[in-house]
């Protein structure tokens, strides 16, 4: 992959989600927001011969990122059987045209899964339908991982400060952007909702 624009490009094309649910808060993660976390994720040296997870992995757009920059292996985590046929169907087709790393696609509750990794990536809920859903995905991340790539509204920095030193680990915000959340379940009435998200890296502290 030689640029963010390529993977960018590569990325807005996968097959999107036909249903979604409301209580999983199904967003789809823009090809130009997943194109620049993965890209941190990438240049940090956090992508490229890593085992890496993805959970709630929706349509696959992080986790085939993932396998297209090079992590030893992925794997996919999704509740939603449906789901999980899209990612794995836009695996499939771009497996044929580019290199990349093998995914494992696992139908399971985020909860159940407890193989360790180098480095989760993920876009979870907003915790805005089910109240503090992303709790649930990030303890999940702290407990895997030393290291987690992860999306949230900008709104809840503080939070993420206080949750994640309680895990004992450190939150750093690294890029601040607007999420256009298009519109994609039936109670939208806008074309695009639009507010202040970032991407945000969660790292494990070691004390001496």
């Amino acid at each position: 992959m030689k640029s963010k624009k390529e993977l960018e490009i590569i990325l807005s094309r996968l097959k999107d989600l036909e249903k979604r649910y409301v209580r999983w808060e199904q967003y789809t993660t823009p090809s130009e927001v997943a194109g620049q976390l993965l890209w941190i994720a990438y240049q940090r040296g956090d992508l490229k011969g890593k085992l890496v997870a993805d959970l709630g992995c929706g349509n696959g757009i992080l986790a085939i990122g993932s396998a297209l920059l090079g992590a030893r292996k992925v794997v996919a985590i999704e509740i939603d059987p449906r789901a999980i046929e899209v990612a794995k169907s836009n695996y499939e087709e771009l497996k044929s045209r580019y290199e990349m790393s093998r995914i494992d696609f696992l139908c399971m509750n985020i909860e159940d899964f407890s193989q360790k990794v180098d480095v989760v990536i993920m876009n979870p809920p907003f915790g805005i339908k089910r109240k503090h859903y992303d709790r649930i995905f990030l303890r999940k991340a702290f407990e895997i991982a030393n290291k987690v790539y992860s999306i949230h509204k900008i709104t809840s920095i503080k939070f993420y400060e206080k949750f994640a030193k309680e895990f004992g680990f450190s939150s750093h915000l690294l890029h601040r952007f607007e999420f256009r959340l298009k519109h994609c379940i039936w109670y939208h009435r806008k074309k695009f909702h639009k507010f202040d998200a970032g991407i945000w890296y969660f790292e494990k502290i070691y004390k001496n």
